[in-house]
């Protein structure tokens, strides 16, 4: 009697265990993604590479603009009768003792003069002419007074008296032997285009 009850028990659990194994439904749809971790510790650098074999030299550049190093200029100075202030003859003197010794044989000395008017300011080189006054320079090589440098000089073409050039500014600009600098009575004279291929400023 109990061995017959013993074998119903287990008829119907494995009747179960069919039924249930039967009956499982399809896998439902995954869950959504979970946050992102942590980012890591960064790990150790590897080891440098090797040196790579040096590569071919490059062409060469083009030809650079000619150098300003050792072109001086000065600033524009108001024109002072500091030497000789007379009717028919003043003269200004400007000390500059680098046009001295080598720089007279090799170099090349301008002087400019600039004057306003009608609001535009006009540059021209020296000598200048206007009317009856004659404006020039020259070098001044004096031991005994002292003097060396450059003098502005406003004499008369006809013996009248000159003009005081009041409000007009002169500069100088000194191009030594050795630097590139272009001969040509034209370019010179063009102040602009000095200024431009030295690269002086104003």
């Amino acid at each position: 009697m109990i061995t017959s009850r013993l074998h119903y028990l287990i008829s119907i659990i494995l009747l179960l265990s069919f039924i249930t194994i039967g009956c499982e439904g399809p896998a439902g749809p995954d869950g959504d993604s979970g946050p992102q971790g942590e980012q890591g510790p960064e790990g150790p650098m590897g080891e440098q590479g090797l040196q790579g074999e040096e590569g071919p030299q490059g062409p060469e550049g083009p030809e650079g603009p000619p150098g300003t190093a050792n072109v001086i200029y000065s600033d524009w100075m108001d024109i002072d009768w500091n030497r000789d202030d007379d009717p028919t003859y003043k003269a200004m003197y400007i000390p500059e003792s680098r046009v001295m010794g080598d720089f007279i044989a090799e170099g090349t000395l301008m002087v400019y003069a600039k004057e306003e008017i009608s609001g535009d300011a006009i540059v021209v080189p020296l000598p200048y002419v206007s009317g009856s006054d004659f404006l020039s320079f020259a070098i001044a090589d004096l031991p005994s007074d002292g003097a060396q440098g450059i003098i502005v000089v406003l004499t008369s073409t006809d013996g009248s008296n000159v003009s005081d050039f009041t409000g007009a500014q002169v500069r100088y600009v000194m191009i030594p032997g050795g630097v590139p600098a272009k001969m040509k009575n034209d370019f010179m004279e063009d102040y602009q285009a000095v200024k431009d291929y030295y690269g002086i400023p104003n």
